[in-house]
């Protein structure tokens, strides 16, 4: 059977536009499909958020302390050095 170009062009532009159509079906349905879940309640409780304890944060203000103590004592034995020469 011959089909003329023009019929032709015509068939790959409808066939185009149905492949978008379905992928635009196929992406709203997956949309639905979730929303659904949700209003059913299928959605899961937040995890709660675990907080430190007194200890660790004791511990972890010790060493930023004991770090920017040590720092700041850089800092001043950087400062005392005496750069001239005997």
């Amino acid at each position: 059977m011959f089909i003329s170009n023009t019929e032709r062009i015509q068939l790959r532009k409808d066939l185009d536009q149905m492949s978008r159509l379905f992928n635009d079906m196929n992406n709203d349905m997956v949309y639905l499909i979730a929303r659904i879940k949700v209003l059913e309640g299928g959605k899961t409780p937040p995890k709660k958020k675990k907080g430190m304890t007194p200890e660790g944060r004791a511990r972890v203000s010790a060493a930023v302390k004991a770090y920017h103590a040590k720092k700041k004592l850089e800092r001043e034995n950087a400062t005392s050095i005496s750069t001239t020469s005997i």
